[in-house]
């Protein structure tokens, strides 16, 4: 149930964002860890493509090391 919850509270007008791509902190992260926001996208697709019926693929950040999750 939080997925589903936390999922429709992000749909949401972007704060700290400047159009779709994000910026500062998270712009810098993305950027060293997945070569770019569309590499991200990329895996994202990737994990979400390889996982067995319904779930979630996350962006995670932990110690400041953000990865791709399902």
């Amino acid at each position: 149930m939080w997925n589903h919850n936390f999922y429709w509270q992000c749909l949401r007008p972007a704060t700290r964002m400047t159009g779709n791509r994000p910026t500062d902190d998270l712009a810098y992260l993305i950027d060293d860890t997945f070569g770019g926001i569309d590499a991200l996208k990329a895996e994202l697709v990737r994990q979400a493509m390889a996982q067995f019926g319904s779930g979630w693929v996350w962006l995670n950040a932990l110690r400041r090391k953000p990865s791709a999750t399902s």
